[in-house]
């Protein structure tokens, strides 16, 4: 979630600084448009994009971890213990993101009861197509759909009121409350992000400056008109508000000429970097191997490679034990020329912060409860290796975790696809994880293996979509 957030927010704040630089004082309104709407649709899904798969390919022959072999054979199931949630840093920031996901959507169906207490208790009449409705409240012209709420005509002579349903009907005519639909979802989700609110404010002022242009014949008069609204209440949030831009803004663009439109060729590279920089593909955290050095994340891992060998396995399902060629991961050796030492090494090895290892192993499934709750029913094994911890604390290198269903060795390819599905998620959140304290060798933080998480196989059961781990 945080790789999603610093993609998504760098998308935005690139974006928003090229229209600022290029785009925002232009009179191009269409393209100024269709440029908000498609760059910040972009910072929402481009980060999830993934058009480059793996580069590390998988050889035929199985991949075994020895220090996992034993445990295999020896390990054990118990009647399932429920896993107990404690309250971990990650649950506050979610229960905070939900209670400001709440605060706004309670906002916005205020936002909404207006809008409609006041079509409902208004004056309505029609002109054409148009409802026109007055509230009789003193307020800023304002239009939602094909519907035009003004305090009262008698407030304006003719070419007032005709100016005022000019101008809101250009906004219904070129669907802008799609656009503020948009937006307010956008704030919806993301309400901590302030470059959300950015981009709403260019993108309202932008509506404004397109109905302007299209109602306006006496840019002057016109310009006199605004200043008079200016001096009224706002209108509701949800809306087209006749004052909702600055003013000053909107009578400078009255008069301004069209430049060429040469200069909007420049998002097309823009889109190309954000391709190559804030998607999943190979350089941005997907893990590739070449020769004795594997990449992942930007860290570059010096690794021992081993050989191929052969062990007796059994079949957990069946019992049946038979012998099988098989390959070890990748040994991590340095991070980008920095030692990785062994538990044994350090002074202070690492440990998970104030967790028994229960807890700790509580914590993970949690964690990835979501993911693992859409295996099928039944008894797995989730597996970790060669875990790796950074001086912050961090994991910065893993083996891909492996899962095994227990109760079912039935290899059909929707239960493959569910177990790759949620190996992923469960990789995806080692990243994540902020529960672990660093090594220490001589007062320094440094990195080192860390076997709390890779000494058992994680049992858990799946029924009915529901998570419980297994001791």
């Amino acid at each position: 979630m945080i790789q999603y957030l610093l993609n998504a927010s760098a998308i935005w704040l690139l974006s928003l600084l090229l229209f600022d630089l290029f785009f925002k004082r232009q009179s191009q309104h269409m393209y100024n448009r269709a440029y908000l709407l498609l760059t910040f649709i972009a910072g929402i899904t481009m980060p999830l994009w993934q058009w480059q798969q793996r580069t590390v390919v998988d050889s035929e022959v199985p991949t075994v971890r020895p220090e996992d072999a034993v445990a295999v054979l020896k390990y054990n199931i118990t009647d399932a213990t429920p896993v107990h949630t404690f309250l971990s840093f990650e649950n506050i920031l979610m229960a905070v993101y939900a209670i400001g996901v709440a605060i706004g959507f309670l906002f916005l169906v205020k936002e909404i009861y207006t809008i409609v207490k006041m079509y409902r208790t208004g004056t309505r009449s029609k002109d054409g197509v148009w409802t026109i409705v007055e509230t009789g409240k003193e307020h800023s012209p304002f239009s939602a759909f094909n519907t035009i709420f003004i305090s009262n005509k008698q407030n304006y002579d003719a070419d007032d009121l005709q100016t005022i349903l000019m101008h809101e009907q250009q906004h219904v005519l070129a669907y802008h409350f799609f656009d503020l639909l948009l937006m307010q979802m956008g704030k919806l989700l993301f309400w901590f992000h302030p470059l959300v609110y950015i981009y709403h404010n260019r993108l309202m002022m932008v509506h404004e400056y397109q109905a302007d242009k299209a109602a306006v014949n006496e840019p002057t008069t016109y310009g006199k008109f605004l200043l008079e609204q200016s001096m009224l209440h706002r209108a509701p949030a949800f809306t087209h508000s006749f004052n909702r831009s600055p003013i000053k803004n909107r009578i400078i663009m009255l008069t301004r000429s069209s430049a060429s439109r040469m200069r909007y060729i420049l998002p097309v590279p823009l889109m190309l970097v954000f391709v190559l920089c804030f998607t999943k593909n190979s350089f941005s955290g997907e893990r590739k191997l070449s020769g004795n050095k594997v990449t992942l994340n930007g860290n570059v891992f010096e690794v021992k490679i081993f050989p191929q060998d052969t062990m007796i396995v059994q079949n957990p399902a069946t019992g049946e034990e038979n012998m099988m060629v098989t390959k070890r991961e990748p040994l991590p050796l340095t991070m980008n020329g920095k030692q990785i030492y062994e538990e044994q090494d350090v002074n202070i090895p690492v440990s998970a912060k104030n967790l028994t290892q229960k807890q700790l192993r509580a914590a993970i499934i949690d964690k990835n409860r979501k993911a693992l709750g859409a295996l099928k029913d039944g008894r797995y094994q989730l597996n970790f290796s060669s875990v790796v911890v950074g001086p912050k604390g961090k994991i910065v290198y893993y083996d891909e975790p492996y899962i095994i269903h227990l109760t079912d060795n039935n290899a059909e390819r929707e239960k493959k696809e569910r177990i790759e599905t949620a190996v992923k998620e469960v990789a995806r959140s080692l990243e994540e994880l902020n529960i672990l304290s660093p090594a220490m060798l001589n007062g320094e933080a440094v990195l080192a293996f860390y076997s709390g998480m890779a000494s058992k196989p994680y049992g858990f059961e799946v029924k009915n979509h529901v998570v419980t781990l297994v001791e």
